[in-house]
């Protein structure tokens, strides 16, 4: 059973979590117009600093310790289940990113809907199967639209590797710490998710000597890069808890699709069969995991 919700009703907290998940993948997908969030600071410093936050406002906003009642072998589950989803992949994307381009993190990101469905289809046996085919849909149409670099180097296949297991443990964690945040409010969720993470990437960026002299920037004029990293963090945790796995996995195509049109906008390059039926392809596939919805248990065949 949920715990109990921030946003009052369950049909309030639905309208709410669409709200969310509309604006959190508006703002991944439209970064790339935004210059002024080219920080100085390092992109693990600033998501280890959002998280710090994240856990302040959940206990702050808790009123009371975790003790009060707590079942502290649930809260150790969703702590090592979001340090899969979010700190270790985080960490692997970093290390990637040395010979590994965007639109490779993106293509290998978008088989993520294809595992997501895959791995609740071994928990939920029947229904879920029908969505193989709008999730592989939308890889196809992101194979179509983005240019995938093959590696050309030994360090540029490990860093292919590295891409596909961050994307299997977001993937795969994402579906075992749903059900995890399902039995817990949104205020513990929070401080829960955030607190290890917080510790595991600033612990990374402190090995990395990536700390030393960080802080005042932080602090300086670009806080409020790490206040909308904070707000984005706190979000993605509320959708994470709140919404179905596979509708939440549609985001890795809803990203690249939202980009893509933006560029098509913007940029006005010269429109090609390709490029209409890649995202034609993406479009489908997201749209098809968003509004698919699990038979109710009245719908039951009678013979009459």
């Amino acid at each position: 059973m949920r715990g109990p919700l921030l946003f009052g009703d369950e049909t309030k907290m639905s309208q709410w979590v669409w709200v969310g998940f509309a604006v959190l993948c508006g703002w991944s997908a439209s970064q790339w117009l935004l210059p002024g969030m080219d920080s100085s600071v390092p992109g693990l410093v600033r998501e280890g600093t959002a998280f710090l936050v994240v856990a302040a406002v959940g206990i702050a906003m808790g009123r009371r310790g975790l003790n009060d009642g707590a079942d502290w072998r649930l809260y150790g589950q969703a702590a090592m289940g979001s340090l899969a989803f979010f700190a270790i992949p985080s960490v692997l994307l970093d290390v990637a990113r040395r010979y590994a381009s965007e639109t490779n993190v993106a293509v290998v990101f978008s088989v993520a809907p294809v595992v997501v469905m895959l791995a609740c289809t071994i928990r939920e046996v029947g229904w879920r199967m029908r969505l193989l085919v709008p999730a592989l849909a939308g890889l196809s149409g992101a194979l179509s639209l983005l240019p995938f670099g093959q590696p050309s180097s030994s360090l540029a296949w490990v860093s292919l590797g590295e891409l596909f297991v961050a994307m299997l443990l977001v993937s795969c964690s994402g579906v075992w710490l749903y059900e995890r945040l399902c039995e817990m409010s949104i205020v513990d969720s929070l401080s829960v998710i955030g607190a290890p993470n917080a510790v595991a990437l600033l612990g990374w960026c402190a090995l990395r000597g990536l700390l030393a002299g960080r802080w005042s920037d932080v602090a300086s004029g670009r806080f409020w890069t790490v206040l909308v990293d904070a707000g984005v963090t706190g979000l993605t945790v509320v959708i994470l808890r709140s919404m179905d796995p596979v509708r939440f996995s549609s985001r890795f195509l809803i990203i690249p699709l939202v980009t893509v049109l933006e560029g098509l906008v913007l940029l006005r390059p010269a429109v090609t069969s390709r490029l209409v039926v890649g995202i034609a392809l993406l479009a489908v596939g997201a749209g098809c995991l968003i509004l698919e919805k699990e038979p109710g248990k009245e719908e039951i065949l009678t013979l009459r």
